[in-house]
Order: C-alpha cells, then structure tokens, then sequence
C-alpha cells in the first residue's frame, strides 16, 4: 500500500491506528533525515513526503551528471560522496524488517 505522512493526517491518527506500510524516506529515521526535514519544513510548514524527498533526489543526481558532463569537480556528487559527506542521502538505503 502506498501512504504518505500526509495522508496519516487526513484519515487521522486514530483511524490510521495499526496500518502496516512501507515507505523508502521517514522525516525522523536518523539525524540527516531530521535535519534535512527540519529545512524542508522551515520553507513549506509540512514535513516532507517520500515523493518530494525522491524528487530532491533525482535533481540532485542530475545536476551531478550535468557537471559530470562538464568536467567540474561536482562531479563527485554522482558516485554518492558528496551526497554522505553533506548529509543529504535520504532515501533508505538499507533493508528493514517490521517488527
């Protein structure tokens, strides 16, 4: 089933009581993904949502690719460097299993 945070607050938190989900992005899994949520909601007053986080994502790689192109030391972006060193790799990475 595919849910966002934002459909657990439309529905509400007492009806979405006991839903089992899966989602690859989780605002408050670890610190790079609080600090990257944090920002995201300073500028749009919402948590983000695994769509927008996928999003972040794929524009970032991108533009790494683009740099790439263009022979500038961004390029290390692509391989995922810059990325961890600046916190930024949100996506879930790892396999989890429900408990």
């Amino acid at each position: 089933m595919l849910v966002f945070i934002t459909d657990i607050h439309s529905v509400g938190l007492k009806a979405a009581q006991g839903l089992t989900f899966v989602t690859a992005f989780y605002w408050d899994r670890d610190e790079a993904s609080r600090a990257w949520s944090k920002r995201f909601f300073e500028r749009h007053k919402r948590m983000p949502t695994m769509a927008q986080v996928a999003v972040y994502s794929a524009i970032r790689t991108l533009s790494a690719l683009r740099s790439r192109r263009r022979g500038t030391d961004e390029a290390k972006a692509v391989d995922g460097q810059d990325a961890r060193d600046s916190g930024e790799r949100l996506l879930c990475q790892e396999r989890h299993r429900a408990r």
